[in-house]
């Protein structure tokens, strides 16, 4: 699991690999959020949360 502590309350996310595809999406409805990521293979990912006014992006590593 992947948890997502952000200071956007209402959100959403993509779950991107390393050539921008996109594997997971939702919404954020909180400060705090749990991302199942057990579908995923190991490797690099970036997280990205959009609100109305900005955008976060950070990298992660997946590993098994």
């Amino acid at each position: 699991f992947l948890i997502v502590k952000s200071i956007i309350e209402s959100a959403t996310y993509h779950i991107k690999d390393s050539q921008g595809r996109i594997f997971l999406s939702g919404d954020i409805n909180g400060s705090i959020q749990r991302i199942d990521l057990s579908k995923l293979a190991p490797g690099t990912y970036s997280i990205e949360l959009k609100n109305g006014r900005s955008i976060q992006s950070k990298k992660f590593i997946l590993v098994s």
